[in-house]
């Protein structure tokens, strides 16, 4: 559904502050919107308006899996866990 608007962003943490500040509804990933669901500083609206979850895939050679890629992909899964788990 496209509707009015007066901001327009392109980056996620911009997007989120516009959402902090009161600045209209916003849409963000359960990821990135349950710290601030759960103090109280955002608040769900439109739960019955939900987008079906995305997938996220984490691709790359086998052979050039470096320690530094490896601890990304860690780090992916910490932070996602807890999400994943409501």
């Amino acid at each position: 559904m496209a509707l009015p608007s007066r901001y327009a962003v392109n980056e996620t943490e911009a997007y989120l502050h516009c959402g902090l500040e009161g600045l209209g509804l916003i849409q963000l990933s359960a990821l990135a919107a349950s710290p601030y669901l759960r103090s109280g500083r955002l608040r769900e609206v439109l739960a019955d308006a939900r987008c079906e979850p995305v997938q996220l895939s984490i691709v790359y050679p086998q052979a050039r899996a470096t320690a530094a890629v490896k601890a990304f992909v860690q780090w992916v899964l910490e932070i996602s866990r807890p999400v994943l788990a409501e």
